[in-house]
């Protein structure tokens, strides 16, 4: 009896050891799965570990005009709105400094607390960066000219600008330099974008000026960013800086209600040559994005992009109930208050009334830059 109580025993003593040691191995899995479950669901959300990074908290972002500047700006207030950062504001109000003069600190709002972000309408002058923080990053983002041109010769109404001039067909034939006084947007048509880069408008078909004047923004900008592919520039982007994909969603700001342009061959060679220093600017800038993008990895980089799509997609679901031409919006705060009838703007979803997110995303700039000259109110001097 003995004996078979002794073997019994054993029995026990390895039934518990098995026992123990499954129960471990099943506590052991979950814990596994548990983590890969965060790490999954932290990516759906656009909130990678970030713990091995430094949130990059400084940054310059040159807003050029028609390049889809807007729809960054908005991430970029957001990012101060959400982590109670300082902002550089025009001191006279608005949305420029006071633009298109060159920049000049003077235009700024002074302010005791140090600048983070600045990132309103600015004719580029080298004086920029040093109003700001010395490892400010440089960011800004272009178009191809050819699409750029018209979004401007429709959007600023550039045939008001020139005697005799109706449609943009009739511009590439005749390719005017005079403006009618006092009837223009400021900008200036011709390399619009290098004109904001701070080209001077005596050296706007210069070459040699305009070669140098590439030569100066590869050096000064960090990242340059192509509107064609704006998910892959946020992606890269997002790396420069430490931040999350959350960080970096957009809604997709002023943009044209009606219906693409179609011009004829003939128009877009003529603009070319017209635009001839925007188009070696964007070519130059073309390839410089494409080397990040090897250096980051092309395949790493897709796969990037598809995770922050189906992250955007959520959000805009989850916020918004219709996209409509601006006119149509039933909240003033997410009306773009100019060229309403042109551009389309967004309701919101009733659910998402109480999710900060979503006002965040849908506020327009005048309304944003509104909000911040109230709240930042208390650092200035």
């Amino acid at each position: 009896m003995f004996q078979n109580r002794k073997a019994f025993r054993k029995i026990q003593y390895k039934y518990i050891h098995v026992l123990i040691g499954y129960t471990l191995l099943n506590m052991i899995c979950l814990i596994i799965y548990m983590n890969d479950q965060t790490s999954y669901d932290n990516r759906l959300n656009g909130l990678q570990d970030t713990k091995d990074k430094k949130q990059h908290k400084n940054v310059f972002f040159l807003k050029l005009h028609k390049t889809a500047s807007s729809t960054i700006q908005n991430i970029f207030f957001r990012y101060v709105d959400s982590n109670d950062l300082n902002m550089a504001l025009p001191k006279e109000g608005g949305t420029t400094f006071n633009y298109s003069h060159m920049f000049s600190r003077e235009f700024v709002q002074p302010s005791v607390k140090p600048f983070n972000v600045i990132c309103h309408h600015l004719r580029y002058h080298k004086n920029v960066l040093g109003i700001m923080p010395a490892d400010t990053k440089s960011i800004t983002i272009i178009r191809n000219p050819d699409t750029q041109f018209v979004s401007s010769f429709n959007y600023f109404n550039f045939k008001n600008c020139f005697k005799g001039i109706k449609t943009i067909e009739e511009f590439a034939r005749v390719l005017p330099k005079i403006k009618k006084e006092g009837s223009c947007a400021k900008i200036n048509p011709q390399n619009s974008m290098l004109y904001d880069f701070g080209l001077p408008f005596t050296s706007i078909t210069n070459i040699t000026a305009i070669k140098d004047k590439i030569i100066e923004v590869d050096k000064t900008f960090d990242l340059v960013i192509l509107s064609e592919y704006i998910d892959e520039g946020l992606i890269l982007m997002r790396e420069l800086l430490g931040w999350t994909n959350k960080d970096i969603i957009y809604l997709n700001k002023l943009v044209n209600s009606r219906p693409k342009e179609t011009i004829s061959t003939e128009t877009q060679d003529n603009l070319r040559e017209y635009n001839k220093g925007d188009v070696l600017l964007y070519e130059h800038f073309n390839k410089t994005f494409w080397q990040k993008a090897k250096h980051f990895g092309i395949q790493k980089l897709k796969t990037e992009v598809e995770n922050f799509r189906k992250l955007r997609q959520k959000w805009y679901n989850f916020c918004i109930e219709a996209t409509l031409p601006g006119d149509q919006i039933k909240d003033i705060d997410f009306k773009a208050d100019y060229n309403d009838d042109k551009v389309l703007a967004y309701n919101m979803n009733e659910n998402a009334k109480e999710t900060e997110l979503c006002y965040q995303l849908i506020t327009q700039e005048l309304q944003y830059s509104m909000y911040f000259n109230a709240r930042l109110q208390k650092y200035w001097s």
